[in-house]
């Protein structure tokens, strides 16, 4: 486990590539939709790992995401 402790008024997706990076490629990544971004999903994918992560509602492309995971 890693935490990090970010300002208040920012977007935890601003922190989210250096707890990625720290850890073990080829892992699961599972979040809520407040981490849905493109590079957050192509991060996880570029390092080996499947990231479960829903889509935002108000998004056109809806990612499916398995809910036994």
């Amino acid at each position: 486990m890693r935490i990090v402790l970010s300002q208040g008024q920012s977007s935890d997706k601003t922190i989210a590539p250096m707890l990625i990076e720290a850890l073990k490629p080829g892992g699961d990544l599972v979040a809520d939709r407040g981490y849905d971004a493109k590079a957050l999903v192509e991060l996880v994918r570029n390092r080996g790992g499947r990231a479960h992560i829903p889509t935002c509602r108000d998004r056109k492309v809806q990612r499916t995401v398995d809910p036994a995971v």
